[in-house]
């Protein structure tokens, strides 16, 4: 596992949470066969279908979502927002 700095979530306390990289994909939720090798395709579905990802936090890799107690923004690539058609942060 890696991270991708190019997307971050960003915890109630200001925290940056970046993407992480499993086995070579990003992983929606909590299973192993819903990921996609796309930074893009990720982003869009955390970002505007709301759907939990799995992002590296201080306690290890968890999947979380915008919204709630985890994470209250998000901060992303400008080329890859412009490509999807989001703010580079919200």
């Amino acid at each position: 596992m890696f991270e991708d700095n190019r997307f971050k979530l960003v915890s109630p306390s200001g925290g940056r949470m970046p993407a992480a990289v499993v086995r070579g994909e990003y992983r929606f939720g909590k299973s192993k066969d819903e990921g996609t090798t796309d930074l893009a395709a990720f982003a869009s579905g955390v970002i505007k279908r709301r759907k939990s990802g799995r992002f590296v936090t201080p306690n290890g890799r968890n999947t979380i979502k915008i919204g709630g107690r985890s994470a209250v923004g998000y901060e992303l690539d400008p080329a890859i927002a412009g490509a999807i058609g989001v703010p580079a942060r919200g």
